[in-house]
């Protein structure tokens, strides 16, 4: 897949920047840790505990977005 090809044909401009943070966020994550996920060498356990406190963090930030719309 040419992805800049691809990325230029995107009729969404939401998609592209989501496509932008993605890249941006995987360049980050090379130079904190030094490995792409791929890369990674962790166990399932593991991976599954990383994804829980994402998603944990990923509620508290919209209660507190909720908090702030009352």
């Amino acid at each position: 897949m040419n992805l800049t090809h691809d990325f230029d044909n995107l009729q969404s401009e939401t998609y592209k920047e989501v496509i932008t943070d993605l890249i941006a966020r995987e360049k980050m994550g090379r130079v904190k840790y030094g490995v792409t996920v791929d890369k990674a060498n962790l166990s399932e356990q593991e991976w599954l505990n990383h994804a829980y406190e994402e998603a944990l963090d990923f509620a508290i930030y919209l209660k507190r977005l909720m908090k702030l719309k009352k």
